[in-house]
Order: structure tokens, then sequence, then C-alpha cells
């Protein structure tokens, strides 16, 4: 027995390792195999067994129990009877289950289950031998129930504890044998009363029997005192009575089990040092618990019963009412305020939120709230728990200063979770910087609480923060907000591990998470650990999410690819298992590059793999053969691996888990160029697959976003080969290819018409697959590309030309109900949708019958069908118009194609008086199409909402009178009133020339007695006025408009719209609209015969003060074109101004503020805006204040890109630096960016207004020293240094005649001899204007390749002759010569040089006059029309809509072209 002793007491050392262990075994197999004196016991192999159990040594474990039951099956006889039924057979049958256990950890699903079973047979097994034995084997049947407790872990989840339900039979009946150990009895009792409440019967009875069993686990917890395990046998009974949401049942359970019992006979209660109120108090706050616990678990519809009930339970738990909470029991107080908190939370009515991409199923129990959609939903939700709220943040308050931990914690998280429900539904939505940033707080202080709930191993703390770390992560995980994210899910993931909670899915959620966040840190060892930890999870998955997804497993359809990605990428030997794997290595490299060209090859090489494969389709939504799951998943697999290529070379990834979860700072890929030839390579391959929403609509959602990445790539090729986007005429059909298995598919795009059409078709395809898979998100997203992408067109008003995208857009739109639907965006697209079918309409009226028959001929894509009648809004009667069978396609028009081709606004004046009935062509769409847009308007006016629509039922109105239908208010619409709708029938009445100021007023009454001031309204009823020239309404209604304003506020007082937030965007661009027609309505009160001129000026200085209000608002809105527009009209009020010094200098301020928002956001005429910024450097000129004027010239320079016009900013530089004092030279370096000739004229400017002589002889050697390589530009500067040379007296000697002859010398290199043949082959021209030329007398017309009309005028290119300004150079610099000459003769020659090229500039002159061309030969160009001078908040022009008129610049400051008119004064230039 020495061997045997010395090998036990080897295995029980702490230090036993895996040597130790294998040694104990060979010693202890051979000392069996031999027969020997001191042979050693079948106890060995028990005990070394389990020791290797302990050391997670499972294959020498396996090896002795296998020997250890081999050794048993040899005795027989008495012997086997003594020696085989002693201890270590239980021992090791325990150890053997416990085996068994280890190896089925590995697996998940149904193996996992009947491994688990396997194992407890093998427990019972031993416990049944226990039983046989029970007096001398009691510790064995305490020590069967512990294993089993154990081994049964996996299967303590729900939808899997009935399987446990026999074996905690009679594990229950052998602990009844056991005597003491009460806390675990009751432990296993919970544990049996779970497994009957999981639905081992019928669920009535197993609820009956799980509350018996709770009883007594309460009765027996109550018996022996245990106040701490009483409770939550307490609040499991609550949990459970609770679940069918029934609170009556716990509020009087509450108040009945917290009650003492009395003792039972023959014992005595005894209170702990005598204190009788120790039991009381417990009581007291066990039944305050079960309350807290009933209204937790049913959260009842409610509030103020359920506040009621926590607020009875605060009561309950008798808390001391000292304000500084010494001695108080504050723990119930903490957790009312964490279920006040959540049902708070659980009474805002939400609306669905768009799935996050890729969806996420919550885990059990947990609240979903996902990721929400680019474009929410209107309307704020409704919030009927601002009372729980309060009552939470004050219970919360109250916890927060206890002594002890736990209640504040639970109070902390508390106080998370109402800061989350603060945060506005529809600000997360749009994914607002405020909302997220509240999230990202929440995060951080989420670890630090279950940081804090580890240290105090509460596993329920563990769980609520766990949970509420998911919610509130959802939204930031977007691809530059992920990082906020990963310190928290890591401290649950970690958490919820340490203590093994059951909720597998959160937990493989988060592993999922922390992967990806750490793969996108390129920390590609620790993304593996947390993929395998996500990847030994199991949980239970529905029947649908198995069927739907083809795995047992939903979420591996994120895990597998991430896995097989990272071990690609960190494993050197693992080599890609076929060419698939092999293109997936290519795109996970091309992500992590930085190199463009490396990118790019990349790509392409996965392209040509990926290409060579056969094409593959998913199953139909009706296969169910053995190879339907196979298929979907490597279809899916295929479909998402040309998604992440496609994404990489977009620079957009936010899949897989990569480059999309970088929490560096940077999005990775993101800042690579976009690469849209490939995209535009590989999204036929993606698209190839016809998924269906019922095989899986993951996979949809993923093909609707690869079409709008196509249609973005397909933008960007157009715009890069110069041409507008536009749809075509017609339809184009793609090219098609032969795949390599000889399947068809379609080729990239190549033509600009083919790419025109893929624009649409893709935008289309992916609204289709958002309606398709209902998901709203998508379709709004669809929409707001498409408005996007067509808007330049939209603000040319061409609305016709875009009929084939929107009538089919708005369609698809409509076809979206519920909260979800953006009222803003559907108003704006079914206005524009409307627009087009209006301008078609109008177009057809005014084309020739030929023309317009023609355009009818041409085969435009039909329409889109109009959606059914149940998804469209209706009419009056309630139903919508009968759609014909087919409809005609729409005609076609297109600017430049067609001839007499008008914009939208231009087009309503010159149809105003025609008929669209007598047109056939505008008759059969007044049949056709008009019903169904008209029927699209009335839907789209029902589900604006709160969005302003005024727009949309003008376009309405106006279709209705082309219709000749009468104009009323649609059925179901909310935006729009009776009165309202008058408003809108006055400006569209003024808009077509009828009405004037007495239906102006009536309209201004209406709009007084609105409950609501409408900014929009007023400013387009001013508008409407300035268009009949009634200048006094127009002014009223603009100062009613600005009665917006709250109280103590002046528009001139606003200098950023965060000063009143109640204005939206919209609200400034119209107050910008009305104070420009306020400033106009000034304007036109001046009388220039009528009026002083102090008066004229002061209402031109009124005047001016609107336009910047106007100018500044518009500027808040980033609207170009109607601040250029303010700015012209300011030019124009500010013309008298600039006769004199000191009114120049009065007007500083407000031409400085107009400038300077001009310059912020660019002007479309450039000139223009050299000419304002260079009249506002007169002014502070005039003022002499050179600083500010320098730093208008930098600004100006810098926001005004084409060099080429900075040369009045750099003449004024100059100017500004010689008069400010400082030093000039040094500053003057900077104009070394320019050309030389620009660099010549700053320094000689310079050199003009320089005091020191110095200076003065400095800057003009600077000058000609810049222009050293251009003689013809030299020698104008030598000649201005000559001239200095001689009128400041520094003429010594030769130097000045040294200089102008050098300056001759310079321009005679470009005397090529004079005019003569020239002059006579114009004659013969002239007096035989129709006569053949002959080839061999045709004289040489050309001389150093320029003709005489040809020769350039630019000062940077060199002349091919001597021009008239060249002779007027010679000429002058003869004449000084003429001067400084030395005798009489010199100055005789000189003069008659002079006199020479005086006669060549005049032959010259009357040789040029010879080519001038006949005027009214040629027909003027048709130019494209030109950008509106206002764009309303719907992208059309202020003075384009209905009651246009009130925007139209007046004559005197732009022309018809839209540049600066040729009457405005020019500003003075210092020379």
């Amino acid at each position: 027995m020495a061997l045997q002793e010395a090998i036990e007491k080897n295995l029980k050392r702490d230090t036993c390792d895996g040597s130790t262990l294998k040694e104990a075994f060979s010693a202890i197999t051979r000392n069996l195999s031999h027969q020997s004196t001191y042979r050693a016991g079948l106890e060995s192999l028990v005990i070394c067994a389990e020791t290797a159990l302990k050391v997670r040594n499972l294959d020498v474990a396996k090896r002795c129990l296998e020997t250890y039951f081999l050794e048993v099956r040899r005795y027989s006889g008495a012997l086997a009877r003594v020696e085989v039924r002693d201890q270590f057979l239980v021992r090791a049958q325990y150890a053997l289950g416990c085996l068994v256990s280890a190896l089925s950890c590995g697996l998940k699903g149904q193996p996992l289950i009947d491994g688990t079973l396997e194992a407890v047979r093998h427990v019972l097994a031993g416990l049944s031998l226990a039983e046989q034995n029970s007096k001398r084997y009691t510790f064995l049947l305490y020590n069967g129930s512990v294993h089993h407790w154990h081994v049964v872990q996996p299967l303590q989840r729900a939808g899997l504890r009935h399987h446990m339900l026999p074996s905690m039979l009679a594990v229950m009946a052998a602990l009844n044998k056991v005597p003491g150990h009460e806390e675990w009895k009751i432990r296993n009792m919970m544990s049996m009363a779970l497994c009957l409440a999981d639905g081992g019967g019928t669920k009535a009875a197993d609820t009956t029997e799980a509350g018996k069993i709770l009883q007594r686990a309460y009765d027996l917890a109550a018996q022996n005192k245990l106040s701490g395990i009483q409770k939550e046998v307490a609040m499991l009974q609550v949990h459970l009575s609770c679940q069918g949401g029934d609170i009556s049942k716990a509020g009087l359970s509450a108040t009945r089990s917290s009650a003492p019992r009395e003792p039972s006979p023959g014992k005595t209660r005894a209170s702990p040092r005598g204190s009788p109120q120790r039991t009381s108090v417990a009581l007291d706050e066990e039944g305050a618990l079960r309350m807290i616990q009933a209204v937790i678990t049913a959260k009842p519809a409610d509030k103020g019963a359920a506040e009621q009930l926590l607020r009875e339970a605060q009561s309950k738990a008798k808390v001391d009412p000292n304000p500084d909470g010494k001695g108080a029991n504050l723990g119930p107080v903490a957790r009312a305020a964490w279920a006040a908190a959540v049902l708070a939370d659980h009474s805002i009515a939400k609306p669905t939120p768009a799935p996050a991409r890729p969806p996420r199923t919550p885990p059990s129990g947990e609240r979903a709230t996902t990721p929400p959609s680019r474009v929410p939903p209107q309307g704020p939700p409704a919030d009927t728990g601002a009372s729980l709220a309060a009552c939470a943040e004050k219970l919360a308050s109250r916890a927060a200063v206890s002594g002890d931990l736990a209640p504040r914690i639970w109070a902390e998280l508390a106080r998370v979770k109402l800061s989350l429900r603060n945060a506005p539904q529809s600000a997360i939505e749009e994914l607002d910087e405020a909302a997220l940033e509240v999230h990202q707080r929440a995060m951080d202080n989420l670890d630090d609480v279950v940081t804090a709930f580890m240290k105090l191993k509460d596993v329920e703390g563990i769980h609520e923060a766990a949970r509420l770390i998911w919610n509130a992560g959802l939204v930031l995980l977007q691809p530059n907000k992920r990082r906020f994210v990963k310190r928290a899910f890591n401290s649950a993931a970690k958490a919820l591990e340490v203590i093994s909670s059951p909720l597998h899915r959160l937990r493989v959620h988060l592993h999922l998470e922390v992967a990806k966040c750490d793969a996108g840190d390129d920390s590609l060892i620790k993304a593996s650990q947390e993929v395998s930890k996500a990847g030994a999870l199991d949980y239970v998955a529905t029947p649908e999410e198995r069927m739907q997804h083809a795995l047992e497993r939903p979420l591996d359809r994120y895990l597998m690819p991430l896995a097989t990605s990272l071990a690609l990428r960190t494993s050197l030997t693992q080599e890609p298992n076929g060419i698939e794997e092999e293109a997936v290595l290519l795109v996970e490299r091309s992500k992590e590059s930085r190199n463009p060209t490396i990118k790019r090859d990349l790509l392409a090489r996965a392209i040509e793999k990926l290409s060579a494969l056969p094409l593959i389709q998913p199953p139909a939504p009706t296969d169910s053969g053995p190879q339907r799951a196979s298929d979907q998943v490597a279809c899916r697999c295929r479909t998402v691996v040309w998604s992440d290529l496609l994404r990489s070379a977009w620079g957009n990834v936010t899949r897989g888990g990569t480059a999309g979860g970088a929490s560096k700072g940077s999005s990775g890929v993101g800042a690579a160029p976009k690469m849209e030839d490939m995209v535009r390579t590989a999204a036929p391959y993606c698209l190839h697959a016809a998924w269906s929403p019922d095989v899986d609509r993951e996979m949809v959602v993923l093909q609707a976003e690869v079409a709008f990445i196509e249609a973005e790539a397909a933008v960007a090729a157009i715009k890069r080969r110069g041409y507008e986007v536009l749809p075509p005429m017609k339809q184009v059909a793609p090219t098609m290819a032969t795949a390599a298995d000889g399947t068809q598919i379609r080729c990239p795009s190549n033509s600009s018409e083919q790419l025109q059409e893929l624009v649409v078709q893709a935008i289309l395809r992916g609204m289709r697959a958002g309606v398709s898979v209902n998901e709203p998100w998508l379709v709004l997203n669809g929409a707001v590309l498409a408005w996007n992408t067509y808007l330049p067109i939209m603000h040319q008003h061409r609305y016709c030309e875009l009929h084939r995208v929107l009538i089919p857009a708005v369609d698809l739109l409509l076809q979206l109900n519920g909260p979800e639907i953006n009222g803003s965006l559907v108003c704006i697209m079914a206005e524009a949708a409307a627009k087009s079918l209006e301008h078609t309409l109008l177009l057809s009226l005014l084309l020739p019958p030929r023309q317009s028959t023609k355009a009818a001929d041409s085969k435009a894509a039909p329409a889109a069908p109009a959606s059914k009648s149940g998804q469209r809004g209706t009419g009056k009667s309630g139903t919508p118009p009968t759609p014909p069978t087919a409809l005609e396609p729409l005609p076609t028009y297109r600017y430049g194609h067609t001839h007499g081709y008008e914009v939208l606004p231009a087009a309503r004046v010159k149809a105003a008086g025609l008929a669209p009935h007598s047109n056939p062509v505008s008759a059969a769409m007044l049949q056709s199409h008009f019903p169904l847009c008209t029927s699209n308007c009335e839907a789209a006016l029902s589900k604006a909402g709160t969005a302003q629509s005024q727009s949309l039922f003008e376009a309405y109105a106006r279709l209705q009178q082309l219709r000749g239908q009468a104009v009323s208010i649609p059925h179901g619409t909310a935006a729009t009133s009776e009165r309202t709708s008058k408003v809108v029938g006055v400006i569209e009445a003024l808009a077509r020339g009828s009405g004037g100021e007495p239906e102006l007023r009536e309209a201004m009454e209406i709009l007084k007695g609105l409950p609501l001031l409408s900014v929009e309204l007023w400013a387009k009823l001013a508008r409407a006025a300035a268009g009949v020239q009634v200048w006094n309404v127009a002014l009223e209604c603009s100062r009613e408009a600005a009665k917006v304003m709250p109280l103590g506020l002046e528009l001139n007082d606003i200098e950023a719209p965060s000063e009143v937030p109640e204005i939206d965007s919209n609200g400034w661009f119209w107050l910008a609209v009305s104070e420009s027609i306020e400033g106009r309505a000034i304007m036109a009160l001046v009388r220039p015969r009528a009026q002083s001129d102090v008066t004229q000026l002061n209402l031109r200085r009124t005047a001016l003060d609107s336009f910047v209000v106007a100018s500044r608002f518009a500027c808040f809105v980033r609207k170009a074109d109607l601040v250029e527009h303010v700015a012209r009209l300011a030019w124009a009020a500010a013309k008298p101004f600039l006769r004199k010094p000191l009114l120049r200098v009065s007007i500083i301020r407000p031409l400085g503020i107009i400038t300077s928002n001009l310059n912020m956001l660019g002007a479309a005429d450039r000139h223009f805006q050299v000419h304002l910024n260079v009249v506002l450097l007169e002014a502070l000129s005039s003022g002499r204040m050179w600083a500010e004027a320098l730093t208008c010239v930098d600004e100006a320079m810098r926001c005004i890109p084409n060099r080429s016009l900075h040369r009045p900013l750099l003449t004024w530089k100059a100017y500004c630096l010689a008069q400010s004092g400082r030093n000039a030279l040094s500053e003057m370096t900077k104009v070394k960016e320019y050309i030389p000739e620009y660099q010549g004229h700053a320094w000689a400017v310079l050199s003009h207004h320089s005091a020191a002589r110095y200076d003065q002889v400095q800057a003009l050697q600077q000058s000609f020293k810049a222009v050293a390589m251009q003689p013809w530009n030299k020698a104008d500067y030598l000649t201005e240094y000559a001239e200095w040379l001689i009128s400041s007296g520094q003429n010594d000697g030769d130097t000045a005649e040294d200089v102008l002859l050098s300056a001759a010398d310079a321009l005679l290199e470009f005397d090529v001899g004079e005019e003569d043949e020239e002059e006579e082959e114009a004659v013969k021209k002239e007096e035989k204007p129709m006569a053949a030329e002959d080839p061999k007398k045709k004289k040489k017309k050309k001389r150093l390749g320029k003709s005489i009309e040809e020769a350039s005028l630019d000062p940077n290119k060199p002349p091919a002759k001597l021009t008239a300004p060249l002779l007027d150079r010679l000429m002058r610099i003869w004449v000084m010569l003429s001067q400084v000459a030395n005798s009489a003769d010199e100055h005789t020659d000189y003069m008659l040089t002079a006199h020479h090229y005086a006669v060549r500039m005049l032959t010259s002159a009357i040789i040029a006059a010879h080519h001038v061309p006949k005027s009214g030969s040629s027909q003027p160009k048709e130019h494209p029309p030109a950008a509106p001078d206002a764009t309303a908040a719907d992208g059309t022009a202020a003075g384009g809509g209905g009651g246009s008129g009130g925007t139209e610049t007046p004559a005197d400051v732009v022309s018809e072209s839209g540049t600066a008119a040729a009457t405005a004064a020019a500003p003075a230039t210092p020379s």
C-alpha cells in the first residue's frame, strides 16, 4: 500500500501537472498488470481521473476511467460485490459524467443536448448507486447534486430547461435524504421551478407545480432564516406569476408574503441579539422587492398604477427620511428607480426602426433597438412615461447618497437609462451628433457600471447592464463611431463569460462586434480569439430563422466569413481553399492597401478569379430539395464576396468587420479614391443572383445597397466624361455577354447613353427591393439619391426630362405607410413629378404639331405602372381614378435637341392662353397620365404630416386647373386648410396675370387669421405682389413674415441660426426671400425727380440693410444663387454711393457683409464676384482702412479659385500695401504664384503709389524682371522705367536712352513687314465677293501661323506680328527718345520713326476693318437656361413657381444672360 499512498499523495498536490498525471497513470497501470504483494487499488485510477479533470487533462482522465471500468469487469464472485460497490465506483460514474460534459463543450445544437443528457445519465447512475447506501454515502448524494448542477449548465437556458426536468426530480429526491444544506436545496428547487415553467408538460399544470415548489423553498428559507435567498425566491415567485401581464396576483402575494409567518409547533422564532425588529424590516424589504419585480416583469399598461406601486414599495422598505441617507436601507429604492426607468422607456411609443446592416436579432430578454435609416420618419413619438421618468430620477437621486456600493450602482444604471430615454428618437434616427454623444457618454458610464457589478458579484446587475450596453451601442455601430463601443462591449462580454451567463445569443453578438473592432484596429489575433469564443457558444434559434438562413446558428452567416478572412490574414501556412477563398484574400488585402495602384491591381485579380467561376443562383421559394440549404449558403457567400469587393473599390467598406469597423478615427479605405470602373465591373455579378425576399431578405437588402452604389458609380463616370446626368430620351438596352458557364450577364455600361440608363434603373431597382422586403429606409434612400442626382436639372427648370425617374419613384414612395414615411421627401418628390408632367404638357402645346408628333413618336420608356388603389391616396370621392389598361408613353423633349424648347417658367408664360384639350397630344395626356399624377399628389398631401406642403399644393392646383377641374383640398390632407388653399389660389391667379391689390388684401386678411404664422406663405404672397408691381402690399407682407422672430429679437441682430432654434432651414430661406423683396419694395419708393438726393440715399441705405439680412439668412441655408441675386440687388442700390468718397465710406458695413457671404458660397458669375470685391476695396480705401482692405483682398483671392480673374485684386493689393506703410517689397513676393504679366503689373502699381524712391526703383526693376521671358511685355515696363528716370531727374548720361532702345529692340523682334499684300487682296475680295479664288494667285495671309483677325491680344501669349497696341508702344518709345535726344538730327530721326509707326498703325486698322463679318448673317446660338436667382427649398426658382415674378432681377443690374450689365458703374482701379 506504500505505492498507492505515494501516488495519491502526488496527485493531491497543488503543483500536479500533465507530466505528473502521466507518470502516476503509468505507475498504476504497471502495478495493476503485475502480480505483486503491494498491488495498488482501483481507487487510484479514480483519484487520478478526478485530478486530470481538475486540470482539464481530458486524455488522461479518459484513459484512467476506461482502465477502471475494464478492471472492474475482471472481478467475479463475492469479491466483486465487496470491492466494486464502494464510493469509488460512484465517484467514477461522476467523473465519467464530467468527462462526457467536458467533451461536449465544443458541440452545438442537438449534439450538445445529446452529449449533456449522456453526461447526466452517468451522474444519475452514480447517484443511484449512492442512494442504495444513503446513510453511509450521504456526502456522495450531495456531491452528485453538485456534479449534476455543473453538468447541466448548457441546458440552463430558456427553451432548453425542460430537458433537465427528469434529472432534477431524481436530484431533488436524493437531496431530501441529505440533512442540512438548506440553501443548496433551495437553489435546486428554484432551478426545478424554472424547468417546470419552461414547458415540460401542460402550461397551467407546470406553472401551478412550479409555484408549489417555490412556496416550499420560500418556507424552507424562512424557517432557516436565510433572508438573502428568501428574497430571491420571492422575486422568482413574482416573476413567474406576472409573466402573463397580470400584476394583481403579485401585489397580493407581496403583501401576504411580506408578513411574518407563525412559527411551527414545537419551534420558537429566535431574534438575533434579541432584536425583534430585524425580521420585520427584512420582510418589509422583501415585500418592496416583490412589488418592484412585479412592475418589471408585467410592465402594466396603467402607468399611474405602476408608479403608485413603486412608491408603495419605497414606503414598505421603511427608508430613513433623513436627507443624508445615513442608516437608511436604500437598496429597494435603487431597484425601484431602475424599475421606473425601465417602465418609462417601455412607455414610449417608438416607431418601428429600420434593421441594422447586417440585421441583428436581439438576445432573449433584450429590447429590440437597431440602428436607424438615414432618412427618419416624421413626428415625435408619443411619450406617456414622463411621470415615471421623474419618479425614477427622484428615486435614483435618493439612492445615490447611499453608503453601500450596490444602491449607488443601481441608481447610476437607472440614470444612464433615463439619459438614453431623453435623447430624441428622431435625432437618433437622423444620427444627430448631439444624440450620438449621449450614447457615447452612456457607453463610458456603463463600462464602469459593469465593472462595479463584477466586484459586487451581482449577476442580475451584470445581465441588465449588458442588455443596456447592447441596446445603447447599436446606434453607434457606424464606421466612424464604432470605436466608442469597443471597450463597453468588451467589458460586457467578459463579465457575461465570467458568470457563465445563459444569454448566449447576446454574448455571440458582443463577441462578434468586438471582433469587428479588433479587426478594424489590425488586432487580428484578438479578433480571432473573439470569433472563436462566439463560435463556441450555442443558442436557440427559431425554426423560421433556421429555415430562412439555412443554418442551425443564424449568426454564423457573419461569423463564418469573418473567421475565414481572419484565418487567411493571420496564418502564414494556411493556403486558400479554392478560387473563391483566393479572391477573398485578395479583397481583404485591398481593404488594407493605402496605395491606389496596388489596390486596383488586387481588385482586378479578384474580379478575374471570381468572374471565371460558374454563376450560381439561389434556390426558389418553392424549392424544398436536399440541395436547398447548400445552394443558398453557397450563393450567399458568393454574393457577399462580390459586395465586399465592390465596397472596397468604392471606398465604403461597412460589412464583414474589417475596414468598416475601424476605430482609429478614420474609415480606412474610405479615404482612398473611388474606383468607379471597378464598381461597374463587379456590380453585374453581384446583382445577377435573383434573390427573393422569401428566401433571404438580407440578400435582397444587400443587392439594393449595391444597386445604389452602382448608380453612384455611373454618376461619377458620367461627370468624369463631362456630361450632365440626365435620363435618356428612350430606354437603352444594356450590352450582354456570355459568362464562363455560358450564362448571359450584363456587361459594364460604357456609352454615355447606357450609363444614363443605368442610373435610372439602378435607383428604381433599389427602391423596388426596399418595397419588396418592407424596408422603408431603402426606399427613402433611393428617393434621396434620385433627388440629389437630378437636382441640377431641376434647378434649371427642365422637369420634363425627368419624368422617367420621378413618376416611378413617387409611385414607390407612396407605397410606404405608417410613421416610417418622410413627409418632406414625399412632398418634394411628388411636386417634382407633377412639374415634370406639367412641363411636358406645356411643351406639347407650344411646339409645332409636326415636332410635337415627332417627339411623341420617339419611344421613351413608359412610366412605371400606377400602384394599386389600396396603396395610393384617394380623391374627394374616396376612390382613385381607374387607370387605363395601357398608358401611352409620354412625349419626350430634350434641351439642345428639341427646337423651341422652353424651361418651365417660360413655358407657363407662353402657354398661358392655350387650351390643352384642343391639342391631341396634350388631350391624351390629360386623359391618361394626369389623373394618376393628381392621385399621387393627393396621396402625398395626405401623408405629408407636419411637413410644409404649400408648394406641393400649388403644383396640384396647377394640374387640376390644366384638367379643368375645381381646385379644392384633397381628402385626408392634414398640412393644408381651406384658408391656406384660398391664399394659394390668389398666388396662382396673380401668376397668370389675373387679380390685383384687392385679392392681395383678401389673402393678407386670411393669413393674419391663421393660428400659426406661415413664413412661406407670407413670402410667396409678397413675391406675387412684387410680380404685379403692388409694392406697398409686398412691403407689408415682407414685414408680416418678419414677425416670426421672438419678441426682443431684431432681424439685424441674428448672427447664427442657432440663436433662434425654432426656425428651420425652410423658414430661414423664406425669410431671406421676404427680406430681398422688402429691399426691392423700398427701392421702388425711390423717385429721382420728386425726391431730394438725401431722401433717395436714405431709402437706398435702408434697402441695403434689408439686403444684408437677406444675404445672411440665405447664407444660413447655403443658397449660393440667392446670395448672388441679393448681391446684384445690393449693387444696384449702392451705385449712387460710389460717386463720392464719403458716400462710399457709409456703405462699408452692408457691402462688407454681402461680399463676405458671396465669397463664402461662391458666385456662378465670377466676374461679378470680382467686381463686387473691388467696389468694397474702393470703399475701404476711401476710408483709409488699409488693414481691412488687405484682409478683404486675401479673402477674395482665397475664395475665387480662378487666378486669371485676380488681376484687379492684385492691383488693389499692391495699392493698399503701398498706402499701409508695411514692408511692401516682402509682402509682394507672394505674387510669384501668378503668371509673369500679373506679376509685372502688380509691381508697376506698387511703384506708382510708393512714397520712397528706393521702393519705386526696386518695384520698377522687379516689374520688368518678372516678364524677362516675355519681350512684348518687358518693353512696356522698360518704358515705364525710362519715364520714371526722366521725371525723377535720375537720367544721368545715356541711361534713359539705353532703356528705351532696349524696349524698342524687344518689340522689333515681331516686325514682319508691312501689310500691302493683305490690303490689296482685301480690296480685290471687296470688288469680287462671289468670285472663286485661284489657288495659284492666293497670297500669303498668315505670318508666323496667325492671320490678322487671329492675332492674339492675350498679353501672356507672344504676338504673331506688330498689332496696333505694339505699334502704339513703339510710337511712344520713339517720341520719348526724341525728348532725350542729344542733337537735333537725332531728334528728327526719332520723330520720323514715330511717324512711320503711326502710319502703320492706321494702315493695319483699315485692313482689319475689311475682315469684320457682316451682321445678321448667322443665327444666335441657343444658350442653356440661366441658373435661377433664388432657389426655393424644393429646388425651384423663387420666381418660377406659382406667384412668381417677385425675384426677377432689374434690367439695370443683370443682363439676360445673368452677368453684370454694362450699365453698372465700373469701380475705379488704382493705376
